[in-house]
Order: C-alpha cells, then structure tokens, then sequence
C-alpha cells in the first residue's frame, strides 16, 4: 500500500530488520520520489508504536505530523 502511494508520503518508516526484498522495494521507491526514510526502529517497535499487528512499513501523509516527528527525531540525535 506504501508503494503505491508513495507520491502523497512524507516520511517513511521502515522497520531495520525488515527483508531485504522489502527494504530494496522501499528504498528504491523514497529514493525516487525524494521521501524521507527512517529505519532506525525494529518491526516490533513500529507495530507497538501504532497497535496494529506486524507492521514493516508506516507512512505519514500528514504535514503538521511529519513536522512534529522531524522535530522530535532531531532532539534525539
């Protein structure tokens, strides 16, 4: 769904140990489309942080909410 999608994302999260079919498929397509790619947390950790079951990839369409995760992300480095 990410995939197909992917012109209207604006930050893409994929889990780090996610396939490496998957993370090429992903990579390739945020790559082309100039999206941002997050890969810093674990499959686990991004189905916890939603409270869906076994996710691999989320993607943020809203503005205002990537804006937030962007600040975030940057005060944690």
């Amino acid at each position: 769904m990410v995939l197909k999608k992917i012109e209207k994302v604006n930050i893409v999260f994929l889990g780090s140990d996610a396939g490496p079919n998957t993370t090429k498929k992903i990579t390739n397509k945020c790559n082309h489309y100039q999206k941002k790619l997050i890969n810093c947390f674990t499959k686990a950790e991004l189905t916890k942080a939603i409270g869906k079951d076994n996710r691999v990839v989320l993607a943020i369409v809203d503005r205002g909410f990537c804006q937030a995760i962007n600040k975030l992300l940057e005060e944690a480095i």
